[in-house]
């Protein structure tokens, strides 16, 4: 006879959904993946920022200037992806790699 063991998907769903630890790396490994896509002068729009849970809150006082202004032009040199909207363009590209990264995490956790 098989041995059949179910689980308490929903029990699961609800550890994993809101959860704080994994809002807090999920922010993290976001702000690193689309560092690259930041314009990047003198380094405080970059490295002026808030993580929180679910969240990359950007300090500079010009920061959402920067971000959705599409007529700048920004230097190339430090941060050559340097754009405007930079989740949105920076989306594409990293995006499988931010969600297997979130699967290793949440893997990784014990959630029962």
């Amino acid at each position: 006879m098989p041995l059949v063991k179910n689980f308490d998907k929903n029990a699961i769903i609800s550890k994993v959904k809101g959860n704080q630890e994994i809002g807090k790396h999920a922010a993290e490994t976001w702000r690193k993946l689309v560092e690259p896509y930041i314009p990047y002068n003198t380094g405080r729009l970059c490295n002026d920022v808030t993580i929180r849970p679910y969240a990359v809150i950007y300090n500079a006082p010009y920061a959402n200037k920067v971000y959705n202004n599409l007529k700048m032009n920004f230097r190339k040199d430090k941060h050559p992806l340097a754009t405007a909207k930079w989740n949105e363009v920076a989306m594409p590209s990293v995006k499988d790699y931010f969600v297997q990264e979130m699967q290793n995490f949440i893997d990784g956790m014990d959630l029962n």
